[in-house]
């Protein structure tokens, strides 16, 4: 095999207490650049307390393998949500429509972070607005959402985000739901889930840097959802478990069985999406490169 165990094991650390520390201080500064433009201008759409910023993605999901790669950040506006019923159900309580268009809102909060790093550290990229890094902080995407509500029954429900990208798209996510079943999966397979994505992404950044064929692209978040769907009982770390057979075992199974049926982190939408065929056959062959990969 290509690597050794003890390189595996290198693969699985988490990112330093730094690497975090940039990432708390980039939120911070978010925060402040919102709440300073709201002193400011006196915007009601810019008051801090209308808002949840959070982290998302694999830094927020402890997943991340690669230092000074970005960070993304949610900036969720809670006074307007999105939502979905349950055929039969009516939603309770008394709402209003709201007439506060989404891509005001969005600029607002990139006027907001101009203000506070300069019109050469911000930039629009198609679905989050990006801001280049310094000494202090990384690089970070700044999504700008509104809730998103997926009811179950009248009054409850489960809580996403929902916002547009640049070209018209509507996007939907849970990132909240994402980091509370990653984090529940790690425990029940005593941390050897979240060790594995680290493995998996880690030999797709080796791969891209030695440009095997269509690695690039490959999204590493598909490849952690793709983790999760394994069960826990074929992933659980024992006390003789060896990283390298874990690897070639899951590589199998994403090459011989059916991903057809398989979901996101956070069990909702499915993983594949509407070209489910398409997208579930690269994959496939992708872990044949892997598997050459790693064999070679």
């Amino acid at each position: 095999m290509r690597y050794s165990e003890s390189q595996l094991e290198s693969f699985t650390k988490p990112l330093s207490k730094s690497e975090n520390q940039r990432c708390e201080n980039m939120i911070k500064m978010v925060k402040d650049a919102i709440e300073d433009y709201y002193g400011a201008t006196r915007d009601y759409k810019a008051n801090l307390s209308n808002y949840e910023i959070f982290l998302q993605g694999s830094y927020a999901n402890n997943t991340n393998v690669r230092q000074n790669s970005d960070v993304d950040i949610c900036v969720m506006y809670k006074n307007v949500f999105y939502h979905e019923m349950p055929q039969g159900y009516k939603l309770g309580g008394n709402y209003s429509y709201s007439t506060l268009d989404y891509y005001d809102l969005r600029k607002m909060i990139k006027n907001a972070l101009v203000r506070k790093f300069g019109s050469d550290r911000v930039q629009d990229k198609n679905k989050a607005i990006r801001i280049l890094s310094n000494i202090y902080t990384t690089d970070a995407d700044v999504v700008v959402a509104f809730q998103y509500r997926n009811y179950y029954d009248s009054s409850n429900y489960i809580e996403g985000i929902y916002y547009k990208a640049l070209d018209g798209t509507p996007v939907i996510n849970y990132p909240k739901v994402h980091i509370k079943n990653g984090t529940t999966k790690n425990n029940d397979t005593n941390y050897m889930y979240k060790k594995m994505v680290r493995i998996f992404k880690k030999i797709m950044y080796d791969m891209q840097d030695d440009n095997i064929p269509n690695s690039k692209e490959v999204k590493g978040f598909v490849l952690e959802c793709m983790v999760y769907n394994i069960p826990n009982k074929d992933i659980y770390q024992h006390i003789d478990t060896k990283y390298s057979s874990n690897l070639t075992n899951m590589i199998n199974t994403f090459i011989n069985q059916s991903m057809n049926l398989w979901k996101e982190v956070n069990e909702i939408k499915w993983l594949f999406g509407i070209e489910k065929n398409k997208d579930e056959k690269f994959y496939k062959n992708y872990m044949e490169s892997m598997k050459r990969y790693i064999n070679g």
